[in-house]
């Protein structure tokens, strides 16, 4: 057996904004998730999707953590899990589609999360109508995601004229949001960004400080507002 050959890193750097793709199976995880973590700390535009290979759920190492890294960076690391036993991969997709009474097609997963990607970037291209679409028909497909709500709440509020009365009803979508998933650090930096469209500079600083307790590392956008807010601009 050749023992293992190769450069297993790559160098990184603040200013890349790149795509970065690893496939790992079993305890093979271990280096893996560790430059996962290290990319996704060190280069906060770029993106990182993972594809785990194990026999079973229950031999999925560092599951809960990597939820986390899921929570925290909720648009910029995505996870897939692959199934070798074929009893396990079924009880697997199983689970994930069962809504209680309510049967989802995962498929409409994956075909939810291509449209949010794609509305988001239409909205913050201020093209809110066009992006609030995008982002409804997501919903539609697949409406446990809490970042879903927090931007459509941000859409609709952007598309109104009087946006200080417009402001209650998307801070209930917000809170909607952060009822569903606590981690949402997007749904708080949203509510920053309305707070501060309508004059509410402290509201809008507080927002900002939580959304980055949630996510330091994935909301630089926080942290510059939240700099701006405090120097008086």
């Amino acid at each position: 057996v050749m023992t293992p050959d190769g450069r297993f890193f790559t160098h990184l750097n603040a200013d890349h904004g790149k795509q970065y793709v690893a496939f790992s199976g079993g305890s093979g995880i271990t280096p893996v998730l560790a430059i996962v973590k290290t990319t996704l700390e060190l280069e906060p535009r770029s993106t990182f999707t993972l594809i785990y290979g194990n026999r079973s759920v229950d031999a999925i190492m560092f599951a809960e953590e990597l939820e986390d890294l899921k929570n925290r960076y909720m648009n910029r690391f995505v996870l897939y899990h692959v199934l070798s036993d074929d009893q396990q991969r079924e009880k697997y997709v199983g689970d994930l589609a069962d809504g209680g009474d309510e049967k989802v097609d995962v498929s409409k997963i994956f075909e939810a999360e291509d449209l949010f990607a794609k509305g988001v970037i239409v909205i913050k291209s201020r093209k809110f109508a066009e992006g609030l679409k995008m982002v409804e028909d997501a919903i539609a497909l697949h409406p446990n995601d809490a970042q879903y709500w927090a931007w459509k709440a941000y859409a609709k509020f952007m598309l109104e004229k009087d946006r200080k009365k417009a402001l209650n009803e998307a801070m209930s979508e917000i809170q909607r949001a952060l009822k569903h998933t606590p981690k949402c650090a997007p749904a708080a930096f949203l509510a920053g960004n309305m707070h501060k469209l309508v004059g509410d500079n402290p509201t809008a600083i507080n927002w900002y400080k939580k959304a980055l307790e949630l996510g330091p590392q994935d909301l630089a956008g926080a942290a510059r507002e939240l700099k701006l807010l405090q120097q008086g601009k």
